[in-house]
């Protein structure tokens, strides 16, 4: 799981690296990363979207796992 996530985050991370974003956007995002250390993961993509000028709307799902 841990390296799943890790996988997640830096393709993330990637990908907010290479974009730019205009002052003012909004962004919802809806995860399942509610334990610990996936909500401090997550911390880290949402300082780097604000540090861009994002706000970010959280909206996690407490007790998914976002399998079927």
């Amino acid at each position: 799981m841990i390296t799943r996530s890790l996988v997640i985050a830096s393709i993330m991370l990637s990908a907010s690296s290479t974009m730019s974003f205009a002052g003012g956007e909004n962004v919802e995002v809806m995860h399942y990363w509610t334990s610990g250390s996936e909500a401090a993961g997550l911390d880290v993509l949402k300082q780097l979207l604000e540090k861009r000028g994002v706000t970010w709307a959280d909206s996690p799902v407490a007790g998914g796992t976002g399998m079927n």
